[in-house]
């Protein structure tokens, strides 16, 4: 009897032991369910943050979508010029003159419509040092634009340095704010097309081909009237442009009784204006540089019988100074 209940024993152990096994197994592999789903919450959530990221690594060559040529019309010499731009993988150009050269070129992304561009100066330095030329794009009217950030008038004239362009953080960091504005370059379908505008620069009817703001119509939530009775959309109000841009009003009688005018402001608002830039064939009524947009002007006037008279022009747009003497 003993025996008998032995053996039955013995045939059961290998079965209790194979169930401990199989329990065991099951046990250690239930976990790893619920930890593989807790790594993909928290990816997740840190890609659910609101903000856009881009790639912190240069790209070799340009970005594709915007790879081509490109134009501006400027006024170079005292003549009115389409300015062109290569912007190809191998090389970038743009500019009139001494025209901006960046070979060996690479990117960055720094927003949805910003990029910084890296490249090597072989035309002008022998040191071939590298560069970095920061440019937004943006379409409008189903063209297509390429603006660089370039130092304003105003901020030269006032004796600020431009240094960015040693620095990708500098660069990175530029903003169209009246220190630096953009200057827009127009695409065209081809090279041939390109050359055929520069050939003939009068027919090239663009618009947003020289400074002028990336910004959308919100920005644009002001409206000034002209004392011609013309609505204006604007980035500032008057008095916000007397602030911003130090130019307080003021009115002096000196003691042969001639009045002064500081920062006069009379309601004219003038579209696409010709302003001097001391060229030699500039006469006292008519300057030689073309802007593009509509501009408040601010006048500095003595009333003795004569004619002079200085004005500072403030881009409704963007904000953007320039200087005029007449």
């Amino acid at each position: 009897m003993k025996n008998t209940k032995i053996k039955h024993l013995l045939l059961l152990l290998p079965l209790f032991l194979l169930g401990l096994i199989l329990a065991g197994c099951s046990s250690s592999s239930t976990p790893s369910v619920p930890e593989k789903n807790n790594i993909s919450s928290q990816q997740s959530s840190s890609n659910d943050n609101g903000k856009a990221t881009y790639p912190n690594k240069w790209t070799d060559g340009v970005p594709a979508k915007y790879k081509g040529y490109y134009g501006r019309m400027t006024n170079a010499y005292g003549e009115k010029t389409l300015a062109p731009m290569y912007f190809l993988n191998k090389s970038v150009s743009f500019g009139v003159g001494d025209a901006t050269v960046l070979d060996s070129v690479q990117y960055k992304q720094v927003s949805d419509t910003d990029y910084v561009l890296k490249g090597i100066d072989n035309h002008y330095d022998s040191s071939r040092p590298t560069f970095y030329v920061k440019i937004s794009t943006k379409v409008k009217n189903g063209v297509t634009y390429i603006g660089t950030y370039v130092m304003s008038d105003q901020a030269q004239a006032q004796g600020k340095s431009d240094n960015s362009a040693s620095s990708f953080a500098k660069t990175k960091a530029l903003k169209d704010d009246g220190t630096y504005t953009i200057d827009w370059y127009k695409h065209y379908d081809s090279k041939a097309a390109l050359l055929a505008a520069q050939n003939s620069p009068s027919s090239d009817t663009s618009s947003d081909t020289t400074s002028s703001s990336n910004k959308g119509s919100d920005d644009l939530k002001y409206t000034i009237k002209s004392s011609k009775g013309k609505t204006y959309k604007s980035k500032y109000t008057i008095d916000q442009m007397r602030q911003k841009f130090d130019l307080p009003y003021s009115k002096t009688t000196d003691e042969y009784g001639y009045e002064t005018v500081k920062n006069g402001y009379d309601g004219d608002i003038v579209e696409d204006p010709i302003v001097h830039d001391g060229s030699p064939e500039e006469s006292h009524a008519e300057g030689s540089k073309q802007l593009s947009g509509n501009y408040a002007i601010f006048y500095n006037k003595t009333y003795d019988g004569g004619n002079a008279m200085d004005h500072t022009l403030v881009n409704l747009e963007t904000g953007a100074i320039e200087k005029d003497q007449a």
